[in-house]
């Protein structure tokens, strides 16, 4: 059978998962958000660059001068690539680790996106003279093609394009390509991004031991947060533990629990008050009823002894008052283990604590048994002598009400065994028969009081279902236990146990 979750572990891994997916998702907008930072940063670093290499007419030498600058700053990874190409797709510098892959004609050329008009540059006032004499009063001869656009030579501004920029993929590495130009020449800057994605990787790897981490604690917390909850629970069921019939007044202190058990507890105290009542009474109902039955029985019991003697041997009143005497020398025996039984539901029963040989028992009850079905092989197997405190007549009752059942219930040709062994501090009297045995089904219930499993053959034997439960109720008195140890078809054994005595005791 699947073994199902507790309540707490079900808390905390509810509580876990909520608050996970929540995380998840916190920590999934943050990874993009920093990467889509760091990426504009990457962006804004490359268009920097670049950007001010097309506002102006520039000669080729400068072209070969910045690809020697890239080269530089590439460093000895050369991560960092530039290619410039004419108005015709021609190259015109390329640097030596520029990828394959991006070829001349890949790249948007001015044909193909719009051109902007860069605003007029602010006019500087001229220097002043070398001898120091006044400026010029008109300013100075104004700088060649300073109009936006207009025909010139190097240094002369220019229309430039839109800038571009995107992440593209060759021989296995990512780059970030920014492109920038103007009507004459285009300019491409690649930055290979593995430094970029290392740092991108290592953000994710931190979010994720970081969501590990959180996941955790708010398991461990859900976890605790159960614990508190279930304290008022735990209380309930430790008082419900010690409630047993002989101790029914145990009651819920419902001091530190919140306002939502306040009512629970206050309906479970009502219903134990109760069955306090209830049990009392039955109790009391028991044990008055077996008090008041036992004095007539017993006068019942002497004036038909004195009938039957009376009565001419071997007539049919003679026999009928000897039914009679039978049948009240069994409602007696009933009287007798109820007024027990009352006793021991109501923690009562009285216990003259001796040292008791279980040895001596055993034998005695084999004896008996010997004496009682000749027909039965019986064997008392005594391995050890075991001593232990309680009350003489009522252990010596517990065993001969099994050896009694054991011969009863047996096969004609049948065998019983007792056995007496221990076992550290406890010792254990086995009494085993051949008989039919008990059907699963009906072991459960064979020391329920007044069941009997055959009731036709049990009327006939004599019995009325109190024996057992008798027997059990006397080994718990004496801290032991009375319970089936096999209930095969062909064979049953029941098993006592009891406590040894303490040495010196």
């Amino acid at each position: 059978m699947k073994r199902r979750l507790s309540f707490r572990a079900r808390i905390a891994l509810l509580s876990a998962t909520i608050s996970g997916l929540v995380l998840a998702l916190f920590a999934l907008g943050c990874f993009a958000l920093v990467r889509s930072a760091d990426l504009g940063s990457v962006d804004r670093d490359l268009l920097r660059m670049a950007q001010p290499q097309v506002d102006r007419r520039l000669p080729d030498e400068h072209w070969q001068r910045m690809q020697a600058a890239i080269s530089m700053l590439g460093g000895p990874e050369q991560d960092l690539a530039m290619m410039v190409v004419d108005r015709n797709a021609r190259p015109i510098v390329q640097s030596p680790n520029w990828p394959r892959q991006f070829s001349a004609s890949q790249l948007p050329l001015p044909s193909s996106v719009g051109l902007r008009r860069r605003p007029p540059m602010p006019m500087q006032p001229p220097p002043p003279p070398l001898d120091g004499g006044p400026p010029p009063l008109d300013g100075g001869p104004p700088p060649p093609d300073d109009e936006v656009g207009g025909p010139g030579g190097p240094g002369a501004v220019i229309d430039t394009r839109p800038p571009e920029t995107e992440t593209r993929h060759a021989d296995g590495h990512a780059y970030r390509l920014a492109v920038v130009g103007n009507a004459d020449v285009t300019l491409a800057v690649a930055l290979r991004l593995d430094h970029f994605e290392a740092g991108q990787h290592q953000l994710a790897l931190g979010l994720l031991l970081g969501w590990l981490g959180a996941l955790l604690g708010i398991g461990a917390g859900g976890w605790v947060v159960a614990e508190q909850a279930m304290r008022p629970v735990h209380k309930i069921s430790a008082t419900a533990e010690r409630i047993t019939a002989s101790r029914l007044d145990a009651r819920i202190n419902p001091s530190g629990m919140g306002e939502e058990f306040l009512g629970l507890t206050n309906l479970l105290n009502q219903m134990l008050e109760r069955l306090q009542r209830s049990f009392e009474q039955a109790n009391r109902f028991s044990a008055d009823a077996a008090h008041e039955l036992r004095t007539p029985l017993t006068i019942l019991q002497g004036e038909l002894g004195v009938a039957i003697q009376a009565a001419p041997d071997g007539s049919e009143l003679q026999e009928s008052l000897t039914g009679m005497l039978d049948e009240v020398h069994r409602l007696a025996g009933l009287v007798r283990k109820l007024l027990l039984l009352a006793e021991a539901d109501a923690g009562e029963l009285q216990i003259d604590r001796r040292r008791v040989d279980l040895a001596e028992l055993v034998r005695d009850a084999a004896e008996d048994a010997a004496m009682l079905a000749p027909h039965l092989k019986v064997a008392a197997q005594i391995e050890v002598s075991a001593v232990v405190l309680g009350d003489r007549d009522l252990i010596g009752q517990v065993i001969s009400n099994l050896v009694t059942n054991a011969v009863r219930y047996n096969r004609p040709d049948g065998r019983v065994a007792l056995r007496l062994s221990t076992h550290e501090q406890t010792a254990r009297v086995v009494v085993i028969n051949t008989g039919p045995g008990i059907a699963p089904e009906q072991q459960g219930r064979v020391f329920e009081r007044f069941f009997r499993a055959d009731p036709s053959r049990t009327r006939a034997a004599g019995g009325v279902g109190l024996g057992m439960s008798l027997a059990r109720e006397i080994a718990r008195a004496h801290g032991g236990d009375l319970a089936i140890a096999d209930g095969r078809a062909d064979r049953t054994a029941f098993a006592l146990t009891l406590p040894l005595a303490p040495p010196g005791s």
